[in-house]
């Protein structure tokens, strides 16, 4: 399909770049997951150091890296607003337990990125997006030990992985429900959804045809036009460095992110140019083109 050779040239770059990925025949990807099927693949990568991990473990771990370096974290404590001095610089936030100031603020709001642009007048150019994510319960296991799996040929552009004993967590990579606000409120999951969500998976793993629905749940993305984040510097805002519209990708990206954004924060040398990132690109028409389109999150 469309997405055989831009596949095949990210696995290229990342074997260029020293990243350990093998192409795998469909019979040695058979090995590694025993419970799908691989006989029409035409094209499959292997990441042997890639996996997931647990959202909750990794924040709750970045805050007590943070605090052990003297961070002080305020949860629960909504910021009101921007101060600016009289040309205009950001100096600090407002909140309900007082102002506080600083050379320089880093705004990572997420899906309420849009503050923004009630508190500075810039458009900012996301919108929250509401995902579904199913784990089905099948007759074989799915176990830890077995491989992540991403198939770009479905429909859905499907994500799968364990969940734990005979469960697989089951979510598409594609354009979801656009929210007319910013509501991280567990949304409805039709019925007709998990069928044809459900009918995917067994497309790939044939056990799974006849799956129950153990649990599901929703999250939502703040996603731009391009499903790319916007980060650094806003000209117009001086002092001000954000992060929003990660599309998906903020989890697995905060690691590098967070290290440049702090680079950009202290004026000093990036270590990736954030220019192609930069907000004026919704503006000037420059949007970032993704190797499988608008809307893949992988």
């Amino acid at each position: 399909g469309p997405k055989l050779e831009p596949l095949r040239a990210a696995l290229a770059a990342q074997q260029a770049s020293g990243i350990p990925v093998e192409l795998l025949t469909p019979q040695q990807a058979a090995e590694r997951l025993p419970i799908c099927r691989f006989d029409d693949a035409a094209l499959i990568g292997f990441e042997p150091e890639a996996g997931f991990a647990d959202a909750t473990l990794v924040a709750t771990s970045f805050a007590r890296a943070a605090r052990r370096r003297g961070v002080r974290i305020l949860e629960g404590v909504a910021v009101q607003g921007l101060l600016r001095d009289e040309h205009g610089r950001v100096t600090g936030v407002d909140t309900p337990q007082g102002r506080f100031h600083a050379g320089v603020v880093v705004s990572a709001q997420n899906i309420w990125a849009t503050e923004l642009a009630r508190w500075t007048g810039i458009a900012t150019p996301v919108k929250p997006e509401r995902h579904s994510v199913l784990a089905l319960e099948g007759p074989e296991a799915y176990t830890y030990q077995m491989p992540v799996y991403k198939d770009l040929g479905s429909p859905g552009m499907l994500y799968c992985r364990s969940y734990g004993g005979r469960q697989m967590l089951v979510s598409e990579g594609t354009v979801g429900e656009t929210l007319a606000e910013p509501d991280n409120e567990q949304g409805d999951i039709p019925m007709d959804y998990v069928a044809e969500v459900g009918a995917q998976a067994a497309e790939r793993f044939p056990s799974y045809e006849t799956a129950g629905l153990a649990s599901s749940w929703t999250g939502v993305y703040d996603v731009t036009p391009d499903w790319n984040p916007v980060l650094g510097r806003v000209p117009e805002v001086p002092g001000l460095v954000v992060a929003f519209g990660f599309s998906g990708h903020g989890f697995k990206l905060s690691p590098a992110v967070g290290r440049v954004l702090a680079q950009e924060a202290l004026g000093m040398p990036t270590d990736v140019s954030l220019a192609p990132y930069a907000l004026e690109r919704f503006r000037t028409g420059q949007l970032l083109t993704g190797s499988y389109g608008s809307g893949a999150v992988s």
